[in-house]
C-alpha cells in the first residue's frame, strides 16, 4: 500500500510544513494480551515500567534474555480489556508461543493477531 498524504492548506503544495501522511506498518506484527493478569506478566518480563501504563496510552520496552541480551524491541498499547504489543513481523509468531510458554498460574492469554489487527504510522 502507498503511503497517503493530505495538506491541511488548500493552497500552494510549496508550504510542506502542514502536510501529514501514513504508512501501513506491514514491517511489524501485532500480539494481543487478554485476562486479569495480562499487565502484571508483562511487567515482569519487559524493560520498561507498566505499572502506570493508563487505557488508551503507550510505551516503548524490550524483551531480553535471561542474560540481558535484547530479543526485540516493542510498543505496548493498553486497551480496555486487553494489551496489544507491536513487534517485529517475523518475530511475532514465535514470540507468542514463548509468552505462552511462559504462562504458569496466571490469567493471561496471548495469541498472534498480526492478521487481525492493522497498524498505520502518522507522519
Amino acid at each position: 500500500m502507498k503511503p497517503y498524504q493530505h495538506t491541511a492548506n488548500s493552497g500552494s503544495h510549496s508550504d510542506r510544513a502542514n502536510w501529514i501522511g501514513w504508512i501501513a506498518r506491514t514491517d511489524r506484527g501485532r500480539l494481543r494480551f487478554t485476562g486479569a493478569d495480562a499487565l502484571e506478566f508483562l511487567q515482569a518480563l519487559v524493560t520498561n515500567d507498566l505499572s502506570t501504563l493508563v487505557v488508551g496510552a503507550s510505551r516503548e520496552a524490550a524483551y531480553l534474555t535471561k542474560e540481558g541480551r535484547m530479543i526485540t524491541d516493542m510498543r505496548i498499547f493498553r486497551g480496555d480489556g486487553e494489551i496489544i504489543v507491536s513487534v517485529p513481523a517475523e518475530l511475532a509468531g514465535s514470540l507468542a508461543m514463548q509468552f505462552d510458554f511462559l504462562i504458569f498460574a496466571e490469567d493471561v492469554q496471548v495469541t498472534d493477531a498480526s492478521q487481525l489487527i492493522r497498524e498505520i504510522s502518522l507522519v
